[in-house]
Order: structure tokens, then C-alpha cells, then sequence
């Protein structure tokens, strides 16, 4: 497939294709950005690279939805599935991104993870948004561990988990570009807030296209990136170093089970190599050792089940969204 040129925040370009441009803010503005609920007591000297991190993530994800794989049709599944991207990217700080000690780990996790070639060129950003601008303030507390939390039923036993046998206060981070899964979220996360008070925060990010950008793929193989880089600057704001999964192995490794789960067909979104880029990446992208790990590789579907109904949350399992 050929590649396509992604321009981002007002990137220039003077060659003659037809990029696919992108942006979070001002007139040309086709991607709407919040963090909600992040307390302003823990927001204070935002560092640059956490805000260049969050729009990087953005782009790829909002990139993957608007670029096809080739139609219902989807043929020769492996090579004309295949997609080649080329992001342009203004940064406040472009020589730190474009070092290869960063963008080797940030090519080859997105690779592996959506079976897709990724270029990256970064330039000085002119006019670059501050992180406190897609920041909206609430409630929010300290956490011991942040939990990226889809509302599925596996986030949710590994939520319940950490509450009832490790005794944590959690900050679950949830991405969000529906109502519908949104309020499904909420209803969880008020009844976690219930049965354990004053130990769960909940970080809602809205990640959405506008109108304007046409939705054109629906794999989204890059949109744990987008949930492991939510939780990444949610833990750095909290002061924290360790994001934590919570998927089955089942899910996680994806055995091969039919011809048509090959390739990218078959979601890696919590892949132990996946996990593994993220952690070089996130390491080297914000200069500390970041640690993401997932406690329920070995456990089964049935396992995760059991779990919520042992601990005495069963009933929070019934909602048809849970069943995931």
C-alpha cells in the first residue's frame, strides 16, 4: 500500500500529495483532547514530554481510524492489509524524539503491535498547546496504581483486585469516544467508589474525531498505545512509574485459533512483547524506568469471572457491556 503522509498541528508541506492532516486545537481543528478529572493539587510544572507524548499518541490513534486497510473486502489479508504511515509532527522539544534511542522503541512498538510501517520526522513546534489546556479539573486524589480501565470485565476484576486484596488506591484511566461506553464506565466506577470509599479516582480521556475527519477503519490495532500513553502521563502526574493491564492470557497472547486471525486481524493490544515495547519506549521517552506489567497473563476468562463473584461483586457483571 503506499504511504501515507500524516501532517500534524500545522505541519508544512510543499510536495504534491494529499496528506491527511491533523489537529487538536485552533481553526483547523479535527480532534477534540480532554483529560477529565485530574485534581488540580496533583497538576503543577507539567513537563513538555508529557504533553508531546499524549499528541503523538492522539495522532497515531485518530491516523488508524482514518485510513482504510482496504475495504469490507479486505484482500490478500497480510500484504494489501498492511498500511505505511508518515507523520510530521511539531514537538516542543524534536530533538529528543527524533534521537534513535526514542524512535527506534516508538517505530517498533507500534509496528509490532498494529502490523503496520511507521515513519516519524519531529520539528519545532511554533505555537504548541500546553498540557493544562486538554486538562479538565475535578475531584481527583493520589493513586498507588494506575490501571488503564475499559469497563470489560477483566479491567474490572483487576480494579476489584487490587482494591480488596491489595488494599491500593487506584486511578483507573479510562479512554472514552462514546456515550454509551462512557456511562457504563461511570456506573462501574461509582459502584467501586462505593463499596471502597475515598480509594478510587477515575481519569476519563476523550479521544475523538470531529465530524470533519471521516472514521474509515475499525480494527483501531493502535488504540492500546493511545490507553498505555493515557495511563503513562496520568501515573507521571501522580508521581507513579508502573501502569498495570489487566487481561486474561487468552486475550493477551491470541493463539491463532482460525486463518482469518493472522497478522493484525489478530488484536495484540496486551501482547507480552507489546508489553515489553511499551516499557522501552516509556522508559526511554520520559528518561526513568516505566514498568507495565499484567497480572492476569495465566488466568483464564473463567478465572476473571470467578474473581469478581468471590469477592462479592457479581452483580456488577450482569450489564451486556461487561461481557468482553
Amino acid at each position: 500500500m503506499p504511504e501515507r503522509l500524516i501532517l500534524c498541528g500545522g505541519a508544512k508541506w510543499a510536495g504534491g500529495s494529499s496528506p491527511l492532516r491533523l489537529s487538536t486545537s485552533g481553526r483547523s481543528q479535527n480532534i477534540v483532547l480532554e483529560l477529565e478529572d485530574i485534581g488540580r493539587k496533583v497538576v503543577k510544572r507539567v513537563p513538555d514530554l508529557l504533553a508531546d507524548l499524549i499528541e503523538i499518541a492522539t495522532y497515531v490513534y485518530c491516523a488508524d481510524r482514518a485510513t482504510s486497510r482496504g475495504g469490507l473486502a479486505q484482500r490478500a489479508m497480510g500484504a494489501e492489509w498492511r498500511r505505511s504511515f508518515r507523520f510530521i509532527i511539531p514537538a516542543r522539544n524534536p530533538d529528543h524524539w527524533n534521537h534513535s534511542s526514542v524512535l527506534d522503541p516508538l517505530r517498533a512498538a507500534l509496528s509490532f503491535l498494529s502490523d503496520d510501517d511507521y515513519k516519524f520526522e519531529f520539528e519545532s513546534a511554533t505555537n504548541p498547546v500546553a498540557l493544562q489546556d486538554y486538562l479538565k479539573f475535578g475531584d481527583g486524589g493520589e493513586a498507588d496504581e494506575v490501571v488503564p480501565f475499559s469497563g470489560g470485565l477483566d479491567s474490572l476484576s483487576g480494579a476489584i483486585e487490587e482494591l480488596s486484596t491489595r488494599g491500593k488506591r487506584i486511578a483507573l484511566v479510562s479512554h472514552r469516544s462514546s456515550s454509551k461506553i462512557f456511562d457504563h464506565q461511570k456506573r462501574l466506577v461509582a459502584e467501586l467508589k462505593r463499596r471502597f470509599p475515598k480509594r478510587v479516582m477515575h481519569v476519563p480521556v476523550l479521544v475523538t474525531r470531529q465530524e470533519i475527519l471521516r472514521a474509515k477503519e475499525y480494527t483501531q490495532r493502535s488504540r492500546s498505545f493511545l490507553y498505555a500513553t493515557l495511563a503513562c502521563v496520568v501515573a507521571r502526574l501522580l508521581g507513579n512509574n508502573h501502569i498495570r493491564f489487566f487481561e486474561n492470557g487468552v486475550m493477551s497472547i491470541n493463539l491463532p485459533i482460525s486463518t482469518q486471525l493472522v497478522g493484525s486481524r489478530d488484536t495484540r493490544t496486551t501482547h507480552p512483547l507489546v508489553l515489553n515495547h511499551f516499557r522501552n519506549f516509556f522508559s526511554a521517552a520520559i528518561g526513568e524506568t516505566i514498568e507495565v506489567d499484567n497480572p492476569f497473563i495465566w488466568k483464564t476468562k473463567r478465572d476473571v469471572v470467578r474473581s469478581i463473584i468471590n469477592r462479592g461483586c457479581g452483580e456488577l457483571i450482569t450489564a451486556p457491556e461487561s461481557i468482553k
